[in-house]
């Protein structure tokens, strides 16, 4: 649950982030904003959000997250 927990924040965070354009966020929270878009998870029509949260899950479970984040400002722990 707690992998659900993160991948909702994640996403909606996300989301957030997108209504504050032109600001740009730093490094590494762009990059995870980035890797979570490519799974789908961006503002649009109504619709059912559990295969977005799945996905973002499974990339928090695997360490992507992280790992994207570090690309930008070095190793995370």
């Amino acid at each position: 649950m707690v992998l659900t927990e993160r991948a909702i924040e994640i996403m909606t965070a996300g989301r957030g982030l997108r209504l504050r354009a032109p600001l740009e966020p730093g490094p590494a929270t762009g990059e995870v904003v980035s890797l979570v878009a490519g799974v789908g998870a961006v503002p649009g029509a109504d619709r059912f959000l559990t295969p977005e949260i799945e996905a973002i899950t499974e990339l928090v479970g695997s360490g992507q997250v992280i790992a994207r984040a570090g690309r930008a400002v070095g190793v995370l722990e």
